[in-house]
């Protein structure tokens, strides 16, 4: 592994990239297949990237009304893990949120599980990532009803990254959370006492977070739920075990929480970049070959004139990178994107309502630019039907292309559509 020439320039993210994820499936896939054991949720991920947006799950064609021009275009596969269907999911997700925004600040708050957990939570995810959750969530609630800190009831949203940038295991809960809350009694909206500048004090949000998961830990411990490698066979040893969870209590828990927001623009445009994210883009692989794939990352330990972390590349194995980016293969389920506090559940609208009531404003002010133009050249579907050669007619669907698995014995094309 080799990590290069700092002054690597990141392909923008709308140039078409020259290899994809799914060019490096189809060509070392098989081998890796032959030499490793994967889950059937790491087979159909890989196999969906393969076919996302190819004939093997069909498609429409749309013709120009104005030029006639005539395109084909075949349907994505929709898994959560791949790197092409993200887009458009982040659009109507970003876009609903936007309703529900509160002229307050917002803070950023990342919770991460220490690299000695890495083992136990790659072999039972679904527990570990859920506790870790579970630990960190109630840690902020309680900091928020303290009366020392707030005295109410706030409100976050959660998403859950399993990677770093060189797509190391790195497990972590980012929190979008308000700055302030809902009073128990819901007659009052309380503001943070020290507004601007910090949400909690850090260290002691981790002791916390540290405390409650390793109860919950020990709890799924004794109930007979967690599964441990050949190399971690000792633990189950109770004894063993309890050995492990003081070197987890000795262990620095990281936690961060970065000023707040300064405009909803800014909140809406972080929170996009984050939720539907996946281990890596398309974008950043930079060259692939019989024996290595070169992808671009940013190091964030070594930061730029204007306090950003610089674009380098570094080359993995093949095998190394298919091991790595199967790791983050999400479980069958399991919800990445949480609410919390007065943003959770059904309650989520009365609440927000409620806030807003609280708070003296009915509607939620019209930001200064429209939202897609905050992530750059990004996916926008009111352009979708517009032709992309004379640019001013539209696509009218013509014909539908069935997948083959749902053709008829003997059907070489779809039926079609009558336009009229």
């Amino acid at each position: 592994m080799t990590a290069t020439s700092p002054t690597c320039t990141h392909t923008p993210a709308y140039e078409k990239p020259r290899f994809e994820l799914a060019d490096i499936f189809k060509h070392f896939g098989a081998a890796y297949r032959k030499m490793h054991k994967l889950s059937i949720l790491q087979r159909q991920a890989m196999r969906a990237i393969i076919n996302c947006r190819t004939k093997a799950l069909g498609g429409e064609v749309k013709a120009c009304e104005q030029c006639g021009y005539v395109d084909e275009r075949w349907f994505s596969c929709r898994n959560r893990n791949c790197p092409k269907c993200q887009g458009w999911l982040r659009w109507k997700w970003v876009g609903a949120r936007l309703a529900e925004l509160l002229p307050i600040p917002y803070y950023h708050v990342v919770t991460t599980l220490p690299a000695l957990l890495n083992w136990v939570a790659l072999y039972n995810k679904e527990i570990v990532y859920e506790i870790f959750y579970q630990a960190s969530a109630a840690a902020l609630l309680a900091f928020g009803w303290d009366a020392k800190y707030l005295g109410a009831q706030l409100g976050f949203i959660a998403i859950l990254h399993t990677w770093g940038q060189t797509l190391n295991y790195h497990v972590h809960w980012h929190f979008i959370v308000t700055g302030g809350g809902i009073t128990a009694d819901q007659q009052r909206w309380k503001q943070l006492p020290y507004r601007k500048k910090f949400l909690f004090p850090v260290e002691a949000v981790s002791i916390v977070i540290r405390g409650k998961f390793i109860a919950l830990l020990d709890q799924a411990y004794r109930q007979g739920k967690l599964q441990f490698p050949p190399e971690l066979g000792y633990l189950n040893n109770p004894a063993a075990f309890e050995k492990f969870k003081a070197k987890i209590r000795k262990q620095a828990w990281y936690c961060y929480a970065k000023p707040p927001f300064r405009t909803p623009e800014k909140l809406i445009k972080y929170i996009g970049a984050y939720t539907h994210r996946v281990a890596i883009s398309n974008h950043r692989l930079l060259d692939v070959n019989d024996k290595e794939i070169k992808f671009s990352y940013k190091d964030y330990r070594d930061k730029d004139a204007q306090g950003e972390g610089k674009w380098k590349e570094m080359s993995l194995p093949w095998q190394v990178f298919l091991k790595r980016w199967l790791w983050h293969v999400v479980p069958k389920g399991f919800r990445r994107i949480r609410y919390g506090g007065f943003l959770a559940g059904n309650t989520r609208q009365k609440k927000i309502a409620l806030a807003r009531q609280l708070l003296g404003v009915l509607r939620q002010r019209a930001l200064s630019q429209p939202i897609v133009t905050s992530w750059g050249n990004d996916f926008d579907p009111e352009l979708e039907e517009k032709c992309p050669l004379c640019q001013s007619g539209t696509m009218i669907l013509i014909e539908s292309i069935l997948p083959p698995w749902q053709r008829p014995s003997g059907f070489t094309r779809a039926r079609r559509v009558d336009s009229s």
